[in-house]
């Protein structure tokens, strides 16, 4: 019968798909791992894994093990919650995937209302795409997002946060510049300047300017940036505009950059930014905790629910 150590290795291999990372993962030494998985192995009779692929994947008996070891683990973590329920602050380990369009202006809340506030949570923040999130939210790397929404995945919970309304960000030479608001029928795809395919805001952009197959393309240069500051400096320097996400606007003008921050008129293009975690009572404390930490942060201008006065742009 399987230990719930040789469980652990199992599930961590299948994660990190490399004995050496595995091993660090689970605080042992490489041998101890992969001796442990053979032991496993010989008594169940079968091979888990292919050991001659690069990186090292599982075999088709391997993955239904591996999908039951994950039930396990996640079971294990559920009485460990339940022995903790009647703490009175959340405790233990926490890791959170967040887009980077959102990161770097909702890290000082999250540091400030939420790691700062819960000394007892180990929190791990990182930033990535939106489909890295969900890829990790399946493979249990990560416990919980933030990003926009509606992902529209069933076995993914979506908690809306709130909705963000977006703002032209235009260079101060530029015809626009001079105007008081903007409309959507104002702007061309092929003028705007676009974050890199990987990056949801990229497809929330190019649909308020109602152009889909948009490459990122100006001139003889093609541009696949990966942050929105690398849009701002361009802009910033005469070149052009972009569009930008309430909180970078912001960002933009506490910083005093070069160039003009335009509304959009009424209904505003807005996203909604959703906190996202795998279906089921594991960790609720926490994420209620999260939450409410977001909330009692981001600007009280935000609306917290879907309004006439603005038309959220979908996620594809």
């Amino acid at each position: 019968m399987a230990s719930l150590t040789q469980i652990k290795y199992v599930v961590a291999l299948d994660q990190c798909r490399h004995f050496g990372r595995a091993a660090d993962l689970c605080n042992v030494s490489q041998p101890t791992l992969s001796a442990q998985l053979q032991k496993l192995e010989d008594e169940l009779g079968v091979i888990l894994f292919d050991r001659d692929k690069q990186p090292i994947l599982a075999t088709n008996e391997g993955l239904r093990f591996i999908e039951q070891a994950k039930v396990i683990l996640i079971e294990c973590r559920r009485l460990e919650q339940m022995a903790l329920k009647n703490a009175n602050e959340p405790t233990g380990k926490f890791s959170l995937g967040v887009i980077p369009t959102v990161a770097p202006y909702l890290m000082p809340i999250l540091i400030n209302q939420f790691v700062k506030k819960y000394p007892g949570i180990e929190v791990s923040i990182e930033e990535m795409p939106t489909e890295k999130i969900i890829e990790s939210l399946d493979r249990d790397l990560i416990d919980a997002g933030i990003l926009a929404t509606p992902l529209e995945i069933q076995r993914i919970a979506e908690e809306p946060l709130y909705y963000e309304p977006f703002f032209l960000f235009v260079s101060e030479t530029h015809p626009l510049a001079n105007l008081a608001k903007v409309s959507e029928n104002m702007l061309s795809a092929n003028e705007v300047w676009l974050l890199s395919d990987e990056n949801c805001f990229r497809d929330q952009v190019i649909d308020v300017c109602r152009e889909r197959g948009k490459k990122n393309k100006h001139g003889q240069l093609e541009l696949k940036a990966s942050h929105l500051e690398t849009l701002i400096e361009l802009v910033s320097n005469g070149n052009g505009y972009t569009l930008l996400p309430q909180m970078a606007a912001e960002s933009v003008r506490r910083r005093k950059i070069s160039g003009r921050i335009i509304e959009f008129s009424r209904p505003t293009p807005a996203r909604e930014i959703s906190l996202v975690h795998r279906r089921g009572p594991l960790k609720q404390n926490t994420l209620k905790a999260l939450k409410e930490s977001i909330l009692n942060g981001v600007p009280k201008a935000f609306a917290r629910e879907r309004s006439r006065s603005m038309h959220t742009v979908g996620v594809h």
